[in-house]
């Protein structure tokens, strides 16, 4: 029996996918993407903080020494943001490169099945 499912992946299909790319590099690469995303929002809470400082001017001049301090800190958010963000693409392509020795076995054992075998 056939059955036949539209617009959906069945849950083995993506049990196999995470199973031969490593379920290990898969938690690394999502915990490493939700790094960046705190890191970026941490950037943008950042980055509101440093336009209230307008307000703190006198005759239209900032202190430079807050200023470098603020865009020292901004800059080390974008480049934490790029070193994780590099991490994270890293692994993935590692886990689907690299790692997919069953996932390349997995479907002609789905197709090639023995005829005692198909009505299982």
């Amino acid at each position: 029996m056939v059955c036949v499912v539209c617009c959906q992946v069945e849950w083995h299909v993506i049990m196999q996918y995470l199973r031969s790319g490593g379920l290990t590099a898969f938690i690394m690469s999502l915990l490493l993407f939700f790094v960046y995303i705190a890191l970026q929002v941490l950037a943008n809470i950042w980055l509101t903080a440093w336009t209230t400082d307008a307000e703190e001017a006198v005759n239209g001049t900032m202190d430079t020494n807050k200023v470098h301090f603020r865009l020292g800190v901004y800059g080390m958010f974008g480049v934490a943001q790029g070193i994780y963000i590099i991490k994270g693409t890293f692994g993935t392509a590692y886990s689907k490169i690299c790692r997919p020795v069953g996932l390349q076995k997995w479907p002609f054992a789905k197709i090639f099945i023995p005829p005692e075998r198909s009505c299982l």
